[in-house]
């Protein structure tokens, strides 16, 4: 067991400038559960899910995030106050599965053109913090842009949810640059408690462990997503933001 977590064989040490708030963002479907119940026992950080603002919020429209929020509805979100102390761990998931998700479970997305196949959902306009979009392609794009502008100017790190699955200990490793880590926590214990458990009930038990390692492959994309969805989807989807996050587009 390694108590201490290593890094090419050497011990880890405490950052020197550490974030003191730490916020996980993303929109529904992300991975932001998973990123959150990782982070909160890791790191020795006041955390709360919500903590800065809701996590699913689109910037710049902010939205309170309940008891523990550190500011007030109404109030303007004190992003000025907190951006030296805070680091942002925005979740990314390769657009073809976060379709596939949302088009199944949308949580507050609202389809406004009828259909509760895929094809149909992908092709209707959507309504998400009162404004209206063309795609759930674009709200993807739409958040990741966001994301850019407001966060990225603070300490902000991207998390695939691929890697998060595939290789947490590589992507939680990075954290020890910003975070103070709980020396208390035996990382490889904490991956296989984690790993194998589901990250959330809500909406429906979400896959996990091995399954969800398998889930994301380009042969799951081809299986479950038509070639003229897929040609609709590509179309949408904005080049650059896949080529930032390392996305190949499927043919």
């Amino acid at each position: 067991m390694t108590r201490f977590p290593m890094r090419g064989g050497e011990p880890l040490t405490a950052p020197r400038d550490p974030a003191r708030e730490v916020q996980v963002v993303g929109p529904y479907n992300s991975g932001t559960n998973l990123m959150f119940k990782y982070q909160r026992r890791l790191f020795d950080t006041d955390s709360r899910i919500h903590k800065i603002f809701a996590k699913h919020s689109l910037p710049p429209d902010y939205r309170w995030g309940g008891k523990g929020c550190i500011w007030s509805p109404g109030a303007p979100v004190p992003l000025a106050k907190i951006r030296k102390v805070t680091l942002f761990l925005c979740m990314v998931r390769r657009p073809y599965f976060w379709l596939l998700s949302t088009c199944r479970r949308s949580y507050k997305i609202s389809f406004l053109d009828g259909g509760k196949q895929f094809s149909d959902r992908i092709r209707s306009r959507i309504r998400f913090q009162d404004l209206t979009y063309e795609s759930l392609m674009e709200l993807w794009n739409v958040y990741y842009r966001a994301y850019e502008q407001h966060l990225e100017p603070h300490r902000t790190i991207y998390v695939r949810l691929e890697d998060l699955v595939g290789v947490p200990q590589a992507v939680l490793l990075d954290l020890h640059d910003h975070l103070v880590p709980n020396l208390e926590i035996s990382m490889e214990e904490l991956i296989e408690e984690i790993s194998n458990t589901p990250a959330k009930k809500h909406g429906g038990e979400c896959i996990h462990g091995e399954q969800a390692k398998r889930e994301y492959s380009a042969e799951k994309v081809r299986e479950r997503i038509s070639p003229e969805d897929l040609a609709f989807i590509n179309d949408r989807l904005d080049p650059r933001l896949m080529e930032k996050f390392r996305y190949p587009f499927e043919p």
